[in-house]
């Protein structure tokens, strides 16, 4: 996202004036590796839009797709997983321009009936879209959505290939286990960095979402695959920071349990418990570690 960035800060009008729609459809598919190669040897048209939404989202990815298949069309939904901002536009532009030209090449033909709805109100240069895009554009969505009507969905595959996909299949899955480890470990690092940092009352979810650039559903979610809660990093870097006090200041348990905003503190003593196996006053009474003084120092002493 942020190359992407970088590259329509460097367009006119900053990727504005349908910029999105002409890049999408100029990128190389390939650019997203194995997934391109499941969708395009997938055995149908359907069955390219079933990989689209199965493979094509992610913890590390910056849209997530869904398919389903509603009345008469078969829906494909792209939802941001981040705060886009000024190029909101611009990346829902050229994800569904890509899209659209990876769904054309799978069977070889301009697919007939398509509607293209956008989250937002018409552009100044909503023409452009009608223009570019072969099908029934319309504005002001609930969310960014390609519908493909339902007789479309089995056209065959121009490029099938059951062996090439399994295979494809096989490298997105691999893919999808290291991103979404890499992500899991970094996220909880960035937060518990946040939480550290914090000297009063601690932020809550939405907060803490907003900073990392996603929706607050979206990090509960994160947090739930790798079976961590909100709440429990926060109290971990309480307990934490209760340890510091507890062991370099004179404040009292009461003092600190009501900084750290705890409403009581047999709440706070729980809490305490819970992680360290002891109770605040038991860990500030046990004897501190012994430290070799440096030897000037010592000798002065």
């Amino acid at each position: 996202f942020e190359a992407l960035y970088r590259l329509a800060s460097a367009l006119p009008g900053g990727g504005g004036g349908g910029l999105g729609l002409e890049i999408g459809d100029l990128s190389p598919i390939t650019v997203h590796g194995p997934l391109a190669v499941a969708v395009s040897a997938s055995g149908s048209l359907g069955q390219a839009l079933e990989t689209l939404a199965e493979m094509g989202g992610g913890p590390a990815r910056t849209m997530r797709f869904h398919f389903e298949i509603v009345g008469a069309f078969g829906d494909l939904t792209m939802t941001p997983e981040i705060d886009l901002g000024n190029l909101r536009h611009f990346y829902l532009e050229s994800n569904v321009a890509l899209v659209n030209r990876a769904l054309e090449a799978t069977v070889g033909q301009t697919i007939e009936g398509l509607e293209f709805h956008f989250p937002y109100p018409a552009p100044a240069w909503s023409e452009l879209y009608r223009r570019r895009l072969p099908g029934m554009v319309a504005f002001d969505a609930d969310e960014l959505r390609i519908r493909v009507p339902r007789d479309q969905l089995a056209l065959r595959s121009f490029t099938a290939d059951p062996r090439a996909r399994e295979a494809a299949l096989r490298d997105c899955r691999r893919e999808a286990d290291e991103r979404d480890a890499a992500a899991s470990g970094d996220l909880i690092a960035s937060i518990r960095n946040r939480l550290a940092q914090v000297d009063g009352a601690y932020p809550d979810l939405a907060a803490v979402a907003r900073s990392l650039g996603m929706s607050p559903r979206t990090l509960i979610r994160r947090l739930r695959d790798v079976g961590v809660r909100y709440r429990g990093l926060v109290d971990e870097a309480r307990v934490d920071l209760a340890c510091w006090r507890l062991t370099h200041t004179e404040d009292t348990v009461e003092q600190i349990a009501a900084d750290l905003g705890y409403v009581d503190t047999s709440n706070f003593s729980r809490t305490f418990r819970r992680w360290r196996a002891t109770t605040p006053t038991a860990f500030r009474g046990r004897p501190s570690p012994r430290r070799k003084l440096p030897k000037p120092l010592a000798q002065h002493l």
